[in-house]
């Protein structure tokens, strides 16, 4: 085995490490200070060394797989696009602010280290089972009163710059990684008891947390037990036993989830959106009031977590428009505009993510950089198809993409790292191979 190799190999036993505690403590585990700079801050720095590493060292690597050079050919592009957007913006301070906000483009390179480690020849590949019980702890975790004391808070503020419990996007991402992990990697039995059990508990907990989550979650689970269904023997008793059980536990999670009191996503966006809910033009139609309306050439919304939402976007997309930006978009050096007012910087007063991935591809780097990553997603759909002749990639992909799509999840550190590395298992693992 090359040297080369060997590096990869061994790195990506460093970041399954990192992911353990990311699934275990989530945004805590990345404001852990180290020599006075967090660990999000090394991941960045490291995922943009690993880039650097690929492409040096890439004809060393001795990868001959069209499909993979086809995607770091758009990893380049990608790449190369944040540069001239750097180069175009000189005259700003160069500051560690530009990896931060360009910190989704350099995370992409995981699904190299994830498409490495995926061997099952590789001792790493045994790892991966322990996702299945940290998955039934971290319910536990979420759950209980114990884990969201003042005590554990003040423990974890010690040592990390924020004691953040895992959003809804967090664990949803956990959820759907492991259970597709479970599902078609691992060959042990009970992995239907497993997953359908397991989901009894989180299902009812990604209803309260977070809409978008359980959305996603919820037709995740929907088409991978018509999967299962599909194999499985007709015994129609052993089916209303496991009905029933998934019921008692369903029904044991909501009561669990209402006693302990656990707050949504949802509820400190509500909170800042108030004022603006108050003072929203009304619409009825028919006598009833719309989900959506238009006004003054603009779109509003009934639900006001999601209007919060729908005047961020749209404002970032009239604001680029009329600076001439639309293209190549703001650059990494400063916070995106229209997070400029102070209701949308969130009860910290620190929040500057726009919630939407692909909005935030636009405002960054603009309609060359969305079209290239656009081009990404696809390519990986179309070459695991052709690999494969099957699109079951898109259960993975479809599910957290659409989570990004209502979430800041994508631009934080943990996120889509997991994301990326998760997603490389996947497309390359053995056990799809037929």
């Amino acid at each position: 085995m090359l040297k080369e190799n060997k590096f990869l190999y061994y790195f990506s036993y460093s970041v399954f490490s990192f992911l353990i505690l990311v699934f275990t403590l989530s945004r805590t585990a990345t404001g852990i200070y180290i020599f006075n700079f967090r660990i999000g801050e090394y991941i960045v720095a490291i995922a943009v060394g690993v880039s650097i590493f690929y492409f040096l060292f890439k004809k060393k690597l001795n990868i001959n797989q069209n499909d993979l050079n086809f995607f770091m050919k758009i990893f380049l592009l990608i790449y190369l696009s944040f540069i001239l957007s750097v180069i175009i913006n000189l005259e700003n301070n160069f500051t560690t602010y530009i990896f931060r906000s360009s910190a989704y483009l350099w995370f992409i390179v995981f699904f190299i280290v994830g498409y490495f480690s995926s061997d099952n020849k590789f001792p790493l590949f045994k790892f991966y089972q322990f996702t299945r019980p940290l998955l039934i702890l971290l319910y536990f975790y979420l759950t209980l009163d114990f884990f969201r004391s003042e005590e554990i808070s003040k423990f974890f503020l010690g040592f990390s710059d924020k004691f953040e419990p895992h959003k809804g996007s967090d664990v949803g991402m956990v959820y759907i990684s492991t259970m597709f992990l479970n599902n078609r990697i691992f060959n042990e039995k009970y992995k239907f008891e497993y997953f359908f059990y397991v989901s009894a508990l989180f299902l009812p907990l990604f209803l309260f947390v977070s809409r978008a989550v359980f959305i996603a979650s919820f037709f995740y689970f929907i088409f991978e037990l018509i999967n299962y269904f599909k194999k499985i023997n007709k015994d129609y008793l052993k089916i209303g036993i496991s009905l029933i059980l998934f019921s008692l536990i369903f029904f044991t999670s909501v009561v669990t989830i209402q006693d302990n009191e656990i707050v949504s996503d949802d509820y400190y966006e509500d909170l800042v959106s108030l004022a603006q809910e108050r003072n929203k033009i009304q619409y009825e139609k028919d006598g009833h009031l719309s989900l959506f309306w238009f006004s003054d050439g603009r779109i509003f919304s009934a639900d006001g977590n999601l209007d919060w939402r729908l005047q961020i976007w749209q404002d970032v997309f009239y604001d680029l428009k009329n600076t001439n930006s639309l293209i190549f978009g703001y650059g990494y050096h400063e916070t995106i505009p229209a997070m400029n007012l102070e209701s949308r910087k969130g009860l910290d007063g620190l929040n500057e993510q726009v919630h939407n991935f692909l909005i935030n591809i636009l405002a960054r780097g603009g309609l060359f950089q969305i079209i290239l990553y656009i081009l990404l997603v696809i390519s990986i759909i179309y070459f695991y198809y052709k690999n494969n002749k099957r699109f079951e990639i898109l259960l993975f992909l479809l599910p957290i993409l659409f989570i990004s799509f209502f979430d800041s999840s994508m631009e934080n550190a943990h996120f889509p790292l997991v994301f990326y590395f998760f997603l490389g298992i996947i497309y390359r693992s053995p056990s799809f191979k037929k």
